[in-house]
């Protein structure tokens, strides 16, 4: 019983570390748009291949425990 309480924990844990990392990469996505936003203004050009296409594939979350 102790075990399962232990994986329950880490599984938290790791969840949590995920969504940080998700949160810090939205933030950094927003600034690189920004930025290229502001080249564009800066020189009159559209960059081409900005933003890379979405992979529309949902992301899978097994759980550690499983």
């Amino acid at each position: 019983m102790t075990e399962n309480k232990i994986y329950t924990h880490m599984d938290q844990l790791l969840l949590d570390r995920i969504v940080d990392l998700e949160k810090k990469n939205a933030q950094l996505e927003d600034m690189i748009e920004d930025i290229m936003l502001r080249l564009e203004d800066l020189d009159g050009e559209e960059f081409k291949g900005w933003p890379l296409p979405e992979d529309h594939k949902p992301d899978v979350f097994v759980p550690i425990s499983s």
